[in-house]
């Protein structure tokens, strides 16, 4: 059973009506748009799991918060959009200054990204390591050289064990 999907670099802007991108058994999506040429972010969640965006954060990256309830557990998704693999560092820092910002209101906690780095990449080791987080996705992501394809699309959590009582991945 499905509770979540995160579609990155949807290439929409607001011109795209919310009743387009419509699936049955998900409230209408999270969106966070951009345009043609690239960026962009869409979150379901199944209709049946309380949830509501955290509005006291401004990001200056493409990226967002969003609050779900899940068998009386509260846990914060963190969606965000990294387009270049040289602004990682930047990147990360920003998900840091507003993750201090809630912290204390969760103990759950899930990053989903297009982050355009490998789990290897030294500024993300520090940020996992600063909210010790786990990586979730072990096979490749990307192949777009297909003799050396790369995990850049990340998911990763403080509460591995919890989450797989609730997700596949």
């Amino acid at each position: 059973m499905q509770y979540i999907l995160v579609i990155f670099e949807t290439k929409i802007d607001a011109s795209f009506k919310n009743a387009q991108f419509h699936l049955e058994g998900f409230t209408p999506p999270y969106r966070l748009d951009r345009n043609m040429n690239g960026g962009g972010i869409l979150l379901y969640i199944r209709n049946d799991i309380p949830s509501k965006e955290v509005k006291n954060i401004t990001f200056d990256i493409e990226g967002f918060f969003v609050e779900i309830n899940i068998r009386k557990k509260k846990w914060l998704l963190c969606c965000s959009y990294n387009p270049h693999h040289s602004m990682i560092s930047n990147h990360l820092k920003e998900i840091e200054k507003n993750l201090h910002l809630v912290l204390s209101d969760y103990d759950n906690i899930i990053c989903f990204g297009d982050f355009n780095t490998e789990p290897s990449d030294a500024s993300m080791i520090e940020f996992c390591e600063n909210f010790d987080f786990k990586h979730l996705i072990k096979e490749p992501t990307c192949f777009k050289n297909p003799n050396n394809p790369k995990r850049i699309d990340l998911m990763i959590t403080n509460s591995p064990k919890i989450l797989s009582k609730f997700f596949s991945y």
